[in-house]
């Protein structure tokens, strides 16, 4: 033994779970991870599995890995994949959220989602925003006309022309579940698309079979639907 470390000295990660853009990352003979909750510690990890797993078997849609085995489940490669690399590529986006309000606190980074769909030449993809047509609860709730609408929409204008996208946002009468469907995927979204602003509040996404991502898709398919009526539909972009 000479003192010369042999090992992996570094990996880069990209496009996987909370990794959306590609980070180095140096590996030393002691190399301590750290950091607050949904950092990333997990997703080194699992990311060090998938990557042993895939020089042994050849196989990157993975569920068990060899050395994880039973007791950790990595979802298989529509699951880790990271959110930033569907919206690029699908050529239908559809934001489902009964309360996607951009004009709320809540909602201000959804601008963030639509322009991950960015994508270079004149191939942009078909967005839908779907929400209901009122705010608030019980006998709170208050309906919004069209224009009332179109105003809590405005904010997303500008970025959007800008970038060469658009949007066509549909308001109906009344819904409850969330939804992110594609042509790639669908996925089901327990709180929607508001974020939180506590540091550790977490959130569970769940893949739709092909079934169910295409009985929802019909449940909002515009102007063929024959679930909900529809109280208004404009577009914001270019």
């Amino acid at each position: 033994m000479n003192g010369t470390f042999k090992g992996l000295c570094g990996l880069r990660i990209g496009n996987f779970k909370a990794f959306a853009e590609t980070q180095q990352i140096s590996i030393r003979p002691l190399t301590l991870i750290y950091g607050a909750n949904s950092a990333g510690k997990s997703s080194v990890i699992h990311s060090l599995l998938l990557a042993n797993h895939a020089l042994e078997n050849g196989n990157v849609d993975v569920h068990q890995t060899k050395i994880g085995g039973a007791s950790l489940d990595l979802g298989g490669f529509s699951q880790y994949v990271h959110l930033s690399l569907i919206l690029r590529h699908a050529n239908l986006l559809m934001f489902i959220d009964p309360h996607l309000d951009p004009s709320r606190a809540g909602y201000d980074e959804f601008i963030r989602l639509l322009l991950s769909a960015i994508r270079p030449g004149n191939c942009a993809p078909r967005i839908q925003i779907h929400r209901v047509s009122y705010v608030g609860h019980g006998p709170a709730r208050r309906l919004l006309n069209q224009k009332e609408w179109q105003e809590a929409f405005e904010s997303l204008q500008p970025p959007l022309v800008s970038t060469g996208l658009s949007a066509d946002v549909f308001i109906w009468d009344d819904f409850h579940d969330r939804y992110l469907l594609t042509n790639l995927i669908g996925i089901l979204m327990g709180n929607g698309f508001d974020v939180s602003q506590a540091s550790n509040a977490m959130t569970t996404w769940a893949r739709l079979s092909r079934n169910d991502r295409w009985r929802v898709e019909r449940e909002f398919d515009y102007p063929n639907n024959a679930f909900h009526q529809l109280h208004g539909k404009f577009t914001i972009g270019r």
